[in-house]
């Protein structure tokens, strides 16, 4: 369901209360507002986007909308903000490592030794997009080895 209201685009979407706004700037260029309600964090995440020139009103359409179904995606797998090629190995180093866990040195310690002998050269040169089931039970394998 797609509603015009006061310069938006208002679309009623499964999961999420999102909309996209149209913003045209004093130059003529034209940017987009894409919004998604984040759940796990109550807030809502927006991202600036210009579409790609040439496209007619249906193509940046369904240009936009992709946009959107890749921000939700991003959100479920809580790697929104990130970059689509991040790989394992620079999520646990940049993300993780970096945020303050509660979590005893002893503990953090220990995670990073199973990191280091089991994930990092198994998991960690592949991108996170890229990592499945299949995968990973084949590194709990060796886990068990």
């Amino acid at each position: 369901m797609v509603k015009y209201r006061f310069g938006y685009i208002i679309m009623a979407w499964e999961k999420f209360d999102t909309g996209i706004s149209i913003n045209t700037k004093k130059d003529g260029s034209v940017s987009y507002r894409i919004q998604c309600w984040d759940k796990k964090t109550n807030k809502t995440l927006y991202d600036i986007v210009e579409a790609p020139k040439g496209l007619n009103r249906a193509e940046t359409k369904k240009w936009l909308r992709e946009r959107r179904a890749e921000m939700m995606r991003s959100i479920e797998n809580n790697l929104y903000g990130l970059s689509p090629k991040i790989t394992f190995s620079e999520y646990f180093e940049k993300v993780y490592m970096t945020k303050e866990l509660n979590i005893k040195p002893k503990t953090m310690h220990g995670y990073l030794q199973l990191y280091d002998k089991y994930l990092k050269n198994t998991i960690g040169p592949l991108e996170i997009k890229e990592i499945n089931s299949i995968i990973l039970t084949n590194v709990q394998k060796n886990f068990k080895d």
